[in-house]
């Protein structure tokens, strides 16, 4: 059974980004259980402002 997109998007999230757990739970509360097409790249860069990540 292939994994869901979303949980491959976690998993994805996980590994290539060092995030705080308040972040990373926002990120799945809206990508896994509301299941809301999001871009994680955009949604970080919103949350780091334009700058990007630190």
């Amino acid at each position: 059974m292939p994994l869901k997109d979303s949980i491959r998007d976690m998993i994805r999230l996980q590994r290539d980004y060092d995030l705080s757990d308040e972040l990373f739970w926002e990120v799945f509360n809206n990508r896994v259980l509301l299941n809301k097409k999001i871009n994680v790249e955009e949604f970080l860069r919103d949350v780091y402002g334009q700058g990007g990540l630190a």
